[in-house]
């Protein structure tokens, strides 16, 4: 999954194979995503909510954090 803004720059992406997932070297936010455990809760602004897979925005003092939550 490629994150990108909405001026179509890629800011992170993410990758997964049945149970496994990380993060991908691409994006300006990539060194700030973090994939958690399944069923997570967080704080952020809900980007994306799929059948999958959740993905928040975190505003933080020192930037942007994205966060990853599956589902299962």
């Amino acid at each position: 999954m490629q994150i990108n803004d909405a001026t179509g720059d890629v800011r992170t992406a993410i990758g997964w194979i049945d149970g496994t997932r990380w993060v991908m070297p691409i994006g300006s936010d990539a060194d700030r995503t973090t994939i958690l455990p399944a069923g997570s809760r967080a704080d952020g602004t809900t980007v994306y909510n799929g059948d999958g897979i959740t993905v928040l925005l975190q505003t933080l003092p020192q930037g942007r954090t994205w966060l990853v939550v599956p589902k299962q």
